[in-house]
């Protein structure tokens, strides 16, 4: 059962702090329940300027705590730009094969990968990943644990 089914907000007016990228979702479910929304967003979410060293260390690790969709979304674009260093043409072929061999295209297969939140779950899933561990009682991070 839908949590919001049957709430009506009476024309309560609503501010959205989400990332403006990521608002329409809940600013359309406000409207749809009678409530006058606007986004007010206060941060945005920005790709690192630099690959974070960890990533030529993945092998290393057992388990990966994905904490939002944010997350996912930020790691496959790396995985993504790393996977095509093949297509840029400034980059010498030979450079090219040496960081592949070194960089992870895709996250390793002995890492187990943990999920918090529908969101994060579903943006996993939309990218095939498979999923070891989801909350049991509740998402955040100590119903992980």
């Amino acid at each position: 059962m839908d949590k919001a089914e049957g709430l009506q907000l009476n024309g309560l007016k609503v501010l959205v702090t989400r990332p403006e990228a990521q608002a329409a979702p809940l600013l359309e479910a406000i409207s749809n329940h009678g409530g006058e929304a606007r986004s007010f967003p206060l941060f945005e979410i920005l790709p690192l300027d630099t690959l974070p060293p960890v990533f030529e260390q993945l092998e290393q690790y057992q388990l990966i705590i994905f904490v939002s969709r944010n997350a996912v979304i930020q790691t496959w674009a790396w995985l993504d730009q790393i996977d095509r260093l093949d297509d840029r043409k400034k980059l010498d072929a030979n450079l090219a094969a040496d960081l592949k061999s070194v960089l992870p295209t895709k996250l390793p297969a002995q890492l187990k990968v943990a999920a918090m939140g529908r969101g994060t779950t579903e943006e996993l899933s939309l990218r095939g990943q498979r999923i070891d561990h989801l909350p049991s009682d509740s998402f955040d991070s100590e119903g992980l644990l």
